[in-house]
């Protein structure tokens, strides 16, 4: 596996990290505290313990996530990874504020034989909604000018949602999980075939295309087919959306939409592709209008973004000029 030299992590071993015990390393030592999530590619929180020349200790709290690599897809697996590296590290050169930095990747082996792959973040909270009113709305400006910053440079997110959104330190949203990501730019489009990227000069040249089976996550989709007239950027809009929903509301388009459709038209939802089939703008709308009532800046916007009209879809620079984010006036729950 060949990594760009930019993205190595100096402190990672280059064996096996055990879970819950301690790694001596060349500049420190790491230990596993416990699973964050446990999906395909469980993530762990670690801390790094490392000693200066006075043998003041410090410690450092990180996010690691791990990919087991199969081997009747290791290439492909390895591509992505490195394709994902290569848009975290653009986004960093370009300066784009409010998206997870990635602080390095190392190779290891499990102790099955089994080749990984380590991911390295800085650690953040997960999003939470017991927030305000305006602290929901400030967080969700802020994330809306990091969609628009993303858009002006051609990447598309594409699995954008609220267990996507972690939050800093200062309470400022911070978009992560660029696994369904690529950039639109030169001649990658998401039908066309396209060279892989290597470094981010490539990246920026020539663009990159959609991981294979990049549906991101159903539940934020938009209940359409993509077809030739959907703006990659679209779906982003419409995730946004959805997510924006949530947010406010503390109940997700899915869960309320699956209620809705029950009680109107007597169909009980099991799984997302369930929900795509029998959501439709009917359903939306008064789902938003339901919810949104006292809150007419809010319900404008919903109304825009979650529109299954082509002539109504919403760019992020239209999100961030709506008056629900240049509104000064006090609104809460």
């Amino acid at each position: 596996m060949t990594l760009d030299s930019s993205f190595t992590f100096p402190n990672s071993p280059t064996t096996f990290f055990p879970i819950n015990s301690v790694v001596e390393t060349t500049k420190g030592s790491w230990s596993f505290e416990r699973e964050i999530s446990n999906g395909k590619n469980p993530v762990w929180e670690a801390t790094e313990s490392s000693r200066n020349a006075s043998s003041n200790s410090s410690e450092r709290s990180f996010a690691i996530r791990i990919t087991s690599l199969s081997k009747a897809t290791a290439s492909q697996q390895v591509n992505q990874i490195n394709q994902t590296a290569l848009i975290y590290l653009f986004c960093e050169r370009k300066g784009i504020e409010g998206v997870l930095r990635l602080k390095g990747l190392s190779s290891a082996y499990s102790p099955d034989g089994r080749s990984e792959i380590y991911e390295v973040f800085p650690r953040h909270e997960e999003i939470h909604t017991n927030m305000s009113f305006e602290e929901k709305r400030s967080f969700l400006n802020s994330l809306a000018k990091t969609i628009y910053n993303l858009h002006e440079n051609d990447i598309v997110h594409w699995d954008i949602k609220p267990s996507n959104i972690l939050v800093t330190n200062q309470k400022t949203p911070c978009l992560s999980d660029f696994e369904c990501s690529w950039m639109s730019k030169g001649k990658a489009t998401d039908h066309a075939p396209q060279k892989i990227p290597t470094t981010v000069e490539e990246l920026e040249e020539f663009g990159c295309n959609p991981p294979d089976k990049s549906e991101g996550d159903l539940r934020y989709r938009a209940p359409r087919p993509r077809g030739e007239n959907e703006s990659p950027k679209a779906r982003d809009c419409f995730a946004f959306g959805a997510t924006a929903y949530e947010i406010l509301s503390g109940i997700s388009l899915y869960e309320d939409a699956k209620k809705e459709i029950l009680e109107l038209e007597g169909k009980e939802i099991k799984n997302p592709f369930g929900y795509l089939v029998n959501l439709n703008q009917k359903i939306l709308f008064q789902l938003v209008n339901d919810r949104f009532s006292e809150y007419p800046l809010a319900a404008d916007l919903l109304t825009n973004l979650l529109s299954l009209d082509e002539s109504q879809w919403m760019t992020m620079e239209e999100v961030i000029k709506h008056p629900f984010f240049q509104y000064t006036g006090c609104q809460s729950f």
